[in-house]
């Protein structure tokens, strides 16, 4: 009998999630799987109809998910094996629980690709549902930008100091608006430095805030 599983893959910015996610489903896709690709509506670094990541790879967007979108309503699931949805932290707890009725009741496989906590530590509403009911979760490890250890959270800073402040959810960010994955020790010391921390905008072995950002991704 067919069954279906909600899986949710978590990592940092920069982490490779959406790399994974479109290496997935291409495999899947090649194997004879039937895909859809979904992604939030309010992610709008590239066309809606396009998911794409840092490192080129390109697939089309099935769905464009608006905040009142509903998974079990809005969508045929007749001929779908394999549902991916990238950047799923911004979905809201009734979609996540959508979600989680689709893979009950249809028998479909949905894999949620996201991030787990924003800038402040704090998790996202999606991700925080997530975590409840999926059925299993995997962790992507990313390096932290200022040493070897893993980079688990997120620093945001602005005009080269670390911020605490401004929304949780902003994927268009101003040019000054920055944000790198660090390790929880990192967080602390740039977070609490009397000058509002990450006074060189160096990370590592003298490797430009910038272009860490490039080899993360």
């Amino acid at each position: 009998m067919k069954r279906g599983v909600l899986k949710f893959v978590a990592s940092p910015m920069n982490g490779g999630k959406t790399t994974n996610m479109l290496l997935r489903a291409k495999r899947a896709s090649v194997l004879g799987w039937k895909v859809l690709l979904a992604k939030p509506q309010i992610d709008t670094r590239h066309s809606s109809t396009i998911i794409k990541s840092r490192c080129g790879a390109e697939m089309e967007c099935n769905l464009c998910i608006d905040p009142q979108f509903n998974f079990m309503k809005d969508i045929s699931y007749k001929d779908v094996d394999i549902l991916f949805v990238d950047e799923a932290q911004f979905l809201s707890t009734r979609q996540i629980e959508e979600l989680r009725e689709v893979v009950d009741v249809h028998k479909v496989s949905i894999w949620c690709y996201g991030l787990l906590t924003d800038f402040k530590k704090n998790l996202f509403e999606g991700s925080r549902r997530l975590v409840e009911l999926c059925d299993k979760m995997y962790e992507l490890d990313v390096l932290c930008c200022f040493c070897s250890e893993s980079g688990r959270f997120h620093l945001k800073y602005t005009d080269g100091k670390a911020s605490l402040s401004g929304p949780s959810i902003e994927v268009t960010t101003p040019e000054n608006d920055k944000f790198v994955s660090v390790c929880h020790m990192c967080w602390t010391e740039k977070t609490s430095s009397s000058e509002g921390g990450c006074p060189t905008l160096f990370c590592g072995e003298g490797v430009p805030v910038d272009k860490a950002l490039e080899i993360n991704g």
